[in-house]
């Protein structure tokens, strides 16, 4: 989800890592799902992608509940 809302934003990993204040290894590891993110730093990857945490959350839930269905 960070990966689709950061590419929709047009920004690069190098970018997010520098807004949310994290390494750009960090990035890579959240996007390829090798890292799960505490609530403290779900909260700096929303705020350098102008979201909020809880739309973030809201996205991963629909797709969740998407792949249960099949």
């Amino acid at each position: 989800m960070i990966k689709l809302i950061r590419e929709t934003n047009r920004m690069t990993q190098q970018k997010l890592a520098e807004e949310a204040g994290l390494s750009i290894r960090y990035i890579i590891d959240i996007e390829g799902g090798k890292r799960n993110v505490t609530i403290d730093v779900l909260y700096n990857l929303a705020r350098a992608l102008n979201t909020s945490p809880s739309a973030i959350l809201n996205e991963v839930d629909i797709r969740i509940r998407e792949d249960l269905k099949k």
